[in-house]
């Protein structure tokens, strides 16, 4: 999918630095509250409803669903480039 996006688009859409560059865990290997609000304004268009607020790393997979990766790629492909 990336590859096709920056072909298509010429822009990179890198989904995993972006979901996980956010991420801290607990002692327990659940993501912090705080992880969940970075997550929450770094990507406004997550149905965040898919996982509970005491999710581990692998339950994020379940945030991406075919819509959530659309308004990813519209959200990448419509913001300005740097120069």
């Amino acid at each position: 999918m990336q590859f096709q996006c920056e072909k298509r688009f010429g822009v990179k859409v890198e989904l995993q630095k972006m979901l996980t560059d956010s991420i801290e865990l607990d002692e327990n290997g659940r993501i912090t509250a705080r992880s969940f609000n970075a997550l929450r304004q770094r990507c406004p268009y997550l149905d965040f409803s898919a996982v509970e607020s005491s999710a581990g790393i692998e339950d994020v997979k379940r945030l991406l669903t075919v819509s959530a990766i659309t308004a990813l790629v519209q959200d990448v492909v419509t913001k300005p480039r740097a120069a």
